[in-house]
Parts: C-alpha cells; sequence; structure tokens
C-alpha cells in the first residue's frame, strides 16, 4: 500500500464528512470543487475525456468510509501508472 502524501486532504474530508456531508460530497470538493476554485477544471478535478487523467486506485470504497482514501493501490498522473517512490518527483 502507498503512503498517503496529501494526508491533510485526507483529514479535511473525514471533518466535512463529520459535519454532515456525505462522502461523495466531500470527495467532491476535494477534487471537483477544489479543480473549480483554483481554476484548473478544465483539466483537471474529475474523470472524463480529454482530461489529464490523475488518479488513485484504491482498496476500499471510500463511499463506505471516507478514511478509504487512504488505503492506496496505485497512483497515475497523466493517465500513466506511478511506481512506488516516484510520487513528487
Amino acid at each position: 500500500m502507498w503512503a498517503f502524501p496529501a494526508l491533510g486532504v485526507s483529514i479535511e474530508m473525514d471533518l466535512y464528512v463529520r459535519a454532515g456531508l456525505a462522502p461523495l460530497q466531500a470527495i467532491r470538493s476535494a477534487t471537483q470543487t477544489a479543480a473549480r476554485s483554483l481554476g484548473i477544471e478544465r483539466d483537471r478535478g474529475s474523470l472524463e475525456p480529454g482530461k489529464r487523467a490523475d488518479l488513485l486506485v484504491l482498496s476500499a470504497d471510500p463511499l463506505a468510509d471516507v478514511k478509504n482514501v487512504r488505503a492506496i493501490d496505485a497512483v497515475y498522473r497523466s493517465g500513466r501508472r506511478i511506481e512506488r517512490g516516484a510520487v513528487g518527483r
């Protein structure tokens, strides 16, 4: 399993859920809404044709428990799998 490089984001999503948001709403806040607020939604924030395809493959369902966003099996940047230890390069 991967070490989660942005633990703060997963803590924030957990706090959103504790405050009453559904897990999917918390995930959208951290992805789609964040991209929109930064003005980068044209190619980031959601999985759609033509976008960068930066994504995490999880080994547990984040809709069952939003903390499962930490259960990272694989990382893809621009559609290419990033090997362990290469994140951040």
